[in-house]
This record gives structure tokens, sequence and C-alpha cells, in this order.
């Protein structure tokens, strides 16, 4: 519960730090901190090169729904924020933001996605930064029919489910794909050792920004068979309501149909672009099982280019929130 105290002066100033912990408020009682740029991660290592590489000096502690505090800086009205992982949290937790008070977040706003995702070898490398021209939900379907009946995969459509594919706004993934195609992403020797199992064609590959598109699920996907599923059911989705698609998937992750369904709820979903970058690959290495690759993403070696995708992650939405 939210209270208001009539104090003037400074002693005002120093009571509600005080209160807060020492964080300074980000509004008066009658403002909104003017957001012209909101970072979207899902969790601390996504958000922690944003707070390593730039001071920010206003803090929004989390309130009504929201997973955890927001970070802006008054130099550039940039913020970032974590919404949570899963569907479950980061809709919920990023409809809060979009309902908070003491920012002013509007069509003069650019939301910006950062995370981690998987790749499939073939489609991009260990690092490799993806910008959406699609989000899809591919847990939407019926994926428990016999192959025989429902080839390929085992899987059916439910065509009422008119949530299952958003559209972003091409002429905003356009410029932000010509503001960062250029721009020099990380690499390390951890990447490239794990590109080497895959052969020398990947050994080759090296980081890069891509314009494609981006699988959303709350289950974990292992192996070749598994992707080759979640193309499928990617491809089905968007030709049905644009049957000249021509692009392709190239990550997967858990949260973006969530946080596409809560800005379209509040009509900003034009407002939107999705950056994910590539920490683990989708299909197992060659002349080895899918579970062989659950076992690696269970080890010390898990996800090879978790430092280099964090960091791609970062520098790109970065870019963006400033070259747009």
């Amino acid at each position: 519960m939210r209270r208001r105290t009539l104090v003037s002066g400074s002693l005002a100033a120093g009571l509600l730090v005080a209160l807060l912990g020492g964080v300074a408020p980000a509004g008066g009682a009658d403002s909104a901190f003017r957001v012209d740029a909101l970072i979207l991660t899902t969790f601390d290592g996504e958000q922690e090169p944003f707070l390593r590489h730039h001071p920010w000096d206003r803090t929004f502690p989390a309130a009504d729904g929201e997973f955890a505090p927001v970070y802006c800086r008054t130099a550039d009205h940039v913020c970032v924020t974590m919404t949570g992982t899963t569907k479950s949290k980061s809709g919920p937790s990023t409809m809060a933001l979009l309902r908070d008070p003491r920012l002013q977040l509007d069509h003069q706003s650019l939301f910006i996605v950062a995370g981690i995702a998987g790749i499939r070898s073939r489609v991009g490398t260990l690092g490799t930064a993806g910008l959406a021209d699609w989000i899809v939900d591919v847990d939407l379907g019926s994926h428990f029919v016999d192959r025989k009946q429902a080839p390929p995969h085992g899987w059916l459509p439910f065509d009422a489910y008119d949530q299952a594919a958003y559209r972003l706004n091409a002429d905003l993934v356009g410029r932000a794909y010509q503001a960062t195609r250029q721009l020099t992403l990380d690499d390390d020797r951890t990447a490239e050792a794990e590109r080497a199992f895959y052969g020398p064609a990947e050994v080759a590959e090296t980081p890069r920004v891509q314009r494609c598109d981006t699988a959303g699920s709350d289950g974990f996907w292992v192996g070749a068979d598994w992707a080759d599923k979640a193309d499928h059911i990617v491809r089905e989705r968007i030709t049905a309501v644009d049957s000249g698609y021509r692009g392709y998937r190239c990550s997967s992750e858990f949260e973006d149909p969530a946080i596409a369904g809560a800005l379209k709820r509040m009509g900003l979903l034009d407002r939107l672009l999705v950056v994910r970058t590539a920490s683990d690959f989708e299909d197992q290495r060659p002349g080895t099982s899918p579970r062989a690759l659950y076992d690696l993403l269970h080890s010390p070696d898990a996800f090879a280019g978790y430092n280099i995708s964090r960091e791609n992650a970062y520098r790109v939405a970065w870019r963006l929130a400033h070259g747009l």
C-alpha cells in the first residue's frame, strides 16, 4: 500500500530516502519518469552486463506485481529491469510495468527484450544475435497425436489460437537491423571449443546480428528432432496468417510470447524489439545423442556461449536504445 506524506523542503527528500533504504524516489506525486527505452531482461545474468557497464542513478523498487526493481538513467532516459523467467512470470510482470504510474511508458518509448536463447548450429552460432520479425508461441497446438495421423512431428494446430504468432513492426525491426548489422560482437575460447565439435563450417562461423524469428515455450527442448518440431510449428503458425512468409527461426526461449501479449494488450506491440543471443546449441554434437546433449547441459561445461551471449545481448540492445 502506498502512503503519501506531505513534508516540505529537504526534510521530505531526506525522509523518503531513509524510508527507501537510501534509494531516491523515482518521481514526485504528480510526475512520472520519462522512459525512452525500457530494456527487458529475464534474470540476473542477463541484466548484469547493463549494470556493470553503466551507472544507474534512479531506482524504482519493485511494486504492484513487478518482478524486480527498475534501474534508470536521467542522462538518456534508458531503464533496465527483469521480468522473471517463463511466461507465467514475464507476462504479468510486464503488464505491471506498463501500469506503473511512476514510469511514463507510451508510443514514444522503445521496448527491447535482451536475453539469451538456444540456436540451431546450421542457422547461427554461439554468440549470434537474432532480431525477430515474428514471435511464435510453440506451446499452443496439439502435440500428442499419432505421427502417422499428423506428420510431421505428431503436431496439429488449433486455428482458434489467434495469439500464437505476433508480428513485430517490420519498419522498426528493419531500422534496428541496419543500426546493428555491423556491430562487433564478443567471442571467446570456450565458445570456439564447442563449435569445434560441429565441424569446420561451424568453426569458421563467428557471432553476428541476423534478422530471424524466435519460438517461445515454457518447455526446454533438447536435440535436433525437437528443434525440427519447433521449426515446423513456427512455419505453420506464421504461414497461417502470412502465406508469403520466407523467414526462419533462429532461437528458442521461454518468455517472449507473454511479453508480446502484454504489450499488445496495451497497444504497444509496434514498439517492441526482441534481441535473442545464442548461449547454447539446440541440436546435439554430430555423432552423439540428444541424451548426451541433455547431460552436457547439466554439466560444468554447459552453455558454452553463456558469457558472450550475455555481452552481445547488451551490446545490441544498448545500440538500439540509443540509435533509434
